[in-house]
């Protein structure tokens, strides 16, 4: 299988003071030497497996390319460049999930014999893995002129060896948002997103599938619902599209978490209208008494698709609460429940309110079909006000936790403090967090979202229990404005922002990390190039937003291998 990967040349250089991004928990220069990166480079390493056999293939494809179509000279020392890199990972599994390991060391220096080399230390082969993402950020083609550069050439070079390095990821949870209903999102982009996502180090990709706009998943049990719930014929994908990105992204260390939402936000009713509510075709009727055995077999076909553990269900802004107030808005809510003839009976007659009829889907949820996902961990949305709880703004209602499994993990999705009472009740927590502009459909900038530092906001020094819960955050690209033509343009600032302070959450300034962001993005041509990066549609120009010289070169290319 031809797998596409984008190269990114000299990304940085370590004399200039830049460093790889996201910036190494430790990053020591501890020298002045300069060693050239051999064009015949060799990844060596006894692991075994078929995900570090496409994960080596990889980087030796990216540093082949970097050392590639440079002027050599054949006076050029053997004590001058490395030949090898030596990979030593400990562990066997290839497992890709929350519990992964992703710390990695790395040391450039000289052996005995003053032969340059390059070791890497991992516990797996997702640390290996950043390892040589971050060994590969730090190579340079722009090396300073010396006797020694301009004895060998103006190749591929590090610069200021040794060089130690020891890292880790602060949180187990860095992710990155998509919607693929509001505007459907071609295979092609989503690998593209997926490569992007590994190159700052984000781990999971929450993809956001279905929403009352369309239901692009073809399902072979229940193919009526892409049929005729997709935007088109050529806006769906297949179950074989779906296990080739999850293995695309395996390679590059990003879990794959989908998102069907229920009971609200649904397209379902496009293909299986007897499921929901006569009211309001977007919401299943929970009292429906072939809905949660569908909700079984079709979960556990996705299950076999998407591996991970985590499957995200939705949950939130089922509106039946008419006094709601939305922020710029009147009214949010409707009765969708009790204007349903038939549920109106149904709750009369079980004397619940359209408050409990939503508490009982999620039991029954509980209690019908997560024990029948094998291995599988549902994560929902959460608000400020689950499920109409009241409080100084009321909102659309979100699942109480109470009403699901133990094990099950809470998305907040408005303000930060909304996650106090979850976690001291003992749940894990995921933060996208709006009101704190991780919601990039918002237009943040660099500095709003760096700025933001989950655990020292949530004084998570006060609660040692909360260490083991607070599993990270994402930032979240909705479809309402975001297609194919206009992604690269809205995402790749704040993806650096949130993965910096997600990965090493350090006491660096957002000047600090822009400054070097932007040598990374200064020879990343995406779409369109570096110059059409950021959001023109603002009537700014990108050099007000991300400070990148309109003349930047551009050193971005595909290869296929």
């Amino acid at each position: 299988m031809a797998l596409s990967v984008f190269v990114l040349f000299g990304l940085v250089g370590l004399v200039n003071g830049i460093t790889p991004y996201p910036m190494p928990q430790q990053f020591d220069v501890l020298g002045v030497n300069s060693y050239q990166v051999s064009p015949t480079v060799e990844i060596v390493s006894s692991h075994a497996g078929d995900i570090w056999d496409a994960i080596s293939s990889h980087y030796s494809a990216i540093f082949q390319a970097k050392t590639s179509g440079n002027s050599r000279y054949s006076g050029c020392p053997a004590t001058a460049q490395i030949h090898e890199i030596t990979v030593n990972i400990s562990l066997s599994s290839e497992t890709l999930d929350d519990t992964t390991d992703e710390s990695y060391s790395y040391y450039i220096g000289v052996d005995k014999n003053q032969i340059p080399f390059a070791k890497i230390m991992s516990k797996t082969v997702y640390g290996a893995r950043a390892a040589l993402e971050s060994l590969s950020q730090i190579v340079t083609e722009d090396a300073a002129a010396t006797t020694l550069t301009m004895t060998c050439g103006n190749g591929a070079w590090i610069e200021s060896a040794p060089v130690n390095v020891s890292d880790y990821p602060r949180y187990s949870y860095r992710g990155l948002m998509i919607d693929t209903s509001r505007h459907y999102l071609p295979v092609s982009l989503i690998r593209h997103i997926i490569h992007g996502m590994s190159v700052f180090r984000l781990n999971v990709l929450h993809w956001h599938i279905t929403d009352s706009t369309s239901f692009p998943v073809k399902s072979e049990k229940f193919p009526q619902l892409a049929e005729k719930g997709a935007f088109s014929e050529t806006a769906i994908y297949n179950l074989t599209d779906l296990k080739n990105i999850v293995q695309y992204g395996k390679v590059r260390g990003v879990r794959i978490v989908p998102e069907f939402d229920m009971p609200g936000h649904g397209s379902w009713w496009m293909g299986m209208p007897e499921l929901n509510l006569s009211s309001c075709e977007d919401v299943f009727n929970p009292t429906h008494p072939k809905l949660y055995s569908f909700l079984t077999e079709f979960l556990n076909e996705m299950g076999t698709v998407f591996e991970d553990p985590l499957l995200m269900l939705g949950g939130d802004e089922v509106g039946f609460d008419p006094k709601c107030q939305w922020p710029g808005s009147p009214v949010c809510g409707y009765h969708c429940f009790d204007k349903d003839p038939s549920v109106a009976s149904w709750m009369a007659q079980h004397q619940l309110n359209s408050s409990q009829l939503l508490d009982y889907f999620w039991t029954q949820v509980t209690a019908q079909v997560a024990p029948n996902l094998i291995g599988k961990t549902l994560g929902v949305w959460m608000a400020d006000t689950p499920n109409g709880a009241g409080g100084p703004l009321r909102v659309w209602p979100a699942p109480k936790m109470s009403t699901l499994p133990r094990s099950a993990i809470a998305n907040i999705y408005q303000t930060m403090e909304t996650a106090i009472p979850i976690l001291n009740a003992g749940y894990k927590t995921v933060l996208s967090i709006a009101s704190s502009e991780w919601y990039l459909d918002y237009h943040p900038d660099f500095n709003t979202i760096y700025k933001v530092r989950p655990c020292q906001q949530l004084n998570c020094q006060d609660h040692p229990s909360w260490k083991n819960l607070l599993l990270g955050g994402e930032v979240c690209m909705w479809g309402t404005f975001a297609s194919k033509e206009n992604f690269d343009a809205n995402v790749w600032e704040g993806v650096a922002a949130v993965a910096e302070r997600l990965w090493t959450d350090g006491n660096h300034t957002s000047q600090d990390a822009m400054s070097r962001y932007q040598s990374l993005a200064c020879h990343w041509s995406l779409a369109g190039g570096i110059q059409t990066f950021q959001r023109e549609a603002l009537g700014k120009l990108n050099t007000e937003i991300i400070g990148v010289d309109p003349t930047c070169p551009s050193a971005w290319v595909e290869i296929d291998y």
